[in-house]
């Protein structure tokens, strides 16, 4: 995507975790359209709107079908069409959250609404699509004065054997993935699988905090409303709507949304920081700050949080400070190769060639996957030829 949190100063999050499930009762409790009663009177994407193709992008995938009625080839033919620039043309846009039909025709998208559209047209061709979380550790950015936490998905390629009822993984036996930021794909972070109704919510939670960035309240609380509807397990919404009763004034409306988000995830950091937040603004410091406590703990522990730190010191040319991260990264998990080769980047950049060569070692044994394994070894061989 990106999924959208906001943290306002406000916080808004746009990712999403939790599976559990809240009753009828619970979540009723949390909407308050008391408080805003004209937000029936806002128009909400259907779900038909959400993953509708317009006649152009079906025209362009008919000949796909009439070709040949091998998935294999068409799903060949539908990433030539994805991701050929003369074919789709798609921009990246972070901010972009748009219907199948909209980013077909505007040209640009988030990853949300890229694996929308891929989704939508992979079905079209008789594939079997499935949508994926992609774990990612916290990357805030800022946007008219808030701060967002980004979220990510991307799409994962099944289709059917000729046989009933069994299901292949392609090609070679190898999962194809569709995702639409390789940056985030090349860590292999973990992923699980979301349903279309998880798909729903993440879209209408962005939608959201779009209209609460624009200030417009009213709308904000129809589409994060529509987003617990669709489904009341994704915890960001909560800390979302948290956010709308907030700057509306309604603040035991806000603690009480922040609290239910909790009863679903206890260690959100989101929801616990908001929640913060509100015990500040009520002049219960001591509350807040064990709260804003806990959040920085959980951080701290997150090997791919300090990760994340690294790459960016890396990026700007802080060598020391990225080699720092690296290390705390690989204290919390020292069996994840990306720490391992974001330990000997750093070592060759401040000219520890040896230390550097141990560090592609361990990340070479800990590749889980072919590719990263065959990159390490390349990288070794260049270290040979320079010896």
């Amino acid at each position: 995507m990106k999924l959208r949190a906001l943290l306002v100063l406000p916080l808004l999050l746009l990712g999403a975790c939790q599976t559990t499930q809240v009753s009828r009762l619970h979540v009723d409790e949390v909407l308050r359209d008391d408080l805003f009663p004209d937000a029936s009177s806002i128009p909400i994407e259907s779900v038909e709107d959400i993953f509708a193709l317009n006649p152009a992008i079906i025209e362009k995938l008919k000949p796909i079908i009439a070709k040949t009625p091998n998935l294999a080839v068409r799903r060949d033919a539908l990433i030539d069409e994805l991701f050929d620039q003369s074919v789709l043309n798609l921009r990246y846009e972070n901010s972009a959250n748009t219907t199948a039909s909209e980013t077909s025709e505007q040209k640009q998208a988030n990853c949300l609404s890229m694996s929308i559209l891929a989704y939508s047209m992979a079905q079209y061709i008789g594939l079997e699509p499935v949508f994926q979380e992609v774990h990612i550790p916290e990357a805030w950015v800022r946007r008219d004065g808030y701060s967002m936490l980004n979220g990510h998905v991307n799409l994962k390629l099944k289709m059917q054997a000729e046989k009933k009822n069994v299901d292949l993984m392609i090609v070679n036996g190898k999962e194809i993935v569709i995702d639409f930021d390789p940056e985030i794909s090349r860590y292999h972070f973990p992923t699980n699988k979301i349903d279309k109704s998880r798909i729903v919510a993440m879209f209408y939670n962005n939608k959201g905090a779009d209209a609460l960035v624009q200030n417009n309240i009213l709308a904000a609380y129809a589409y994060f409303r529509a987003a617990i509807r669709a489904d009341s397990s994704f915890v960001p919404t909560y800390g979302n709507i948290g956010i709308a009763y907030r700057m509306s004034g309604h603040y035991d409306a806000a603690r009480d949304s922040y609290e239910a988000g909790l009863v679903y995830a206890p260690n959100h950091t989101n929801l616990l920081e908001n929640l913060a937040v509100y015990y500040s603004h009520i002049g219960q410091p001591q509350k807040a700050e064990a709260l804003y406590e806990k959040v920085v703990l959980r951080r701290i522990n997150n090997p791919y949080y300090h990760f994340i730190l690294g790459e960016e010191a890396m990026s700007k040319g802080r060598y020391d400070e990225a080699l720092d991260f690296y290390r705390r990264a690989n204290s919390l998990n020292n069996k994840n190769h990306a720490f391992h080769f974001g330990l000997a980047k750093a070592w060759a950049m401040l000219g520890d060639y040896d230390r550097s060569e141990r560090e592609l070692l361990r990340a070479r044994r800990y590749a889980d996957n072919v590719e990263d394994e065959q990159k390490y070894t390349s990288k070794l061989q260049l270290f040979a030829g320079i010896r």
